[in-house]
């Protein structure tokens, strides 16, 4: 008999390991600062993203994001999750809808509104695969970790994006 070694867990017999729905590698990002956008379409949040190489082309990655928002004007803010430069996990094309995997509008200007959303892609790869938050208003202002009074008297907040490869 051998000894199989797995992430420093030693396992001294026969049989074998299986990787079916294990969690393989975790990888986050967090983001202590702010972000502000005046952009109607899609942009890239500053440093909101994070990269995982899957060890198998058979590997799922469970996608969560967890972020803040506040607009002006009582307009709209949305974000999007987008795998490298594809759009994953948002609303269905009806051609005269944006599509986003998470949306908000924020009327108090001493107010943010949390977003958390989750999502598990299918990536069909081993190569690096980058996971990031894109945001957008439909007016005015939107920000990200802070509200638009930003008084010393209101918080900041923080967001953070997590990746977890799932053997499959």
């Amino acid at each position: 008999m051998g000894t199989l070694t797995v992430d420093n867990l030693n396992l001294k017999g026969s049989g074998s390991v299986s990787s079916v729905g294990k969690i393989l590698q975790i990888v986050q990002t967090t983001k202590t600062d702010t972000f502000s956008t005046t952009s109607t379409s899609f942009t890239d949040v500053t440093g909101l993203s994070v990269a995982i190489t899957p060890s198998s082309t058979s590997s799922k990655v469970l996608v969560t994001v967890s972020s803040n928002s506040s607009t002006s004007g009582g307009n709209n803010a949305e974000m999007k999750l987008v795998r490298d430069s594809t759009d994953v996990f948002v609303g269905d094309d009806d051609g005269s809808h944006s599509r986003a995997s998470a949306q908000t509008r924020v009327n108090d200007t001493n107010g943010c509104q949390t977003l958390t959303f989750s999502f598990l892609d299918t990536p069909n790869t081993t190569s690096a695969t980058t996971y990031k938050v894109q945001y957008n208003v439909q007016g005015g202002t939107g920000t990200i970790n802070r509200a638009q009074a930003d008084g010393s008297d209101i918080g900041r907040a923080a967001s953070s994006i997590i990746v977890m490869e799932v053997g499959a």
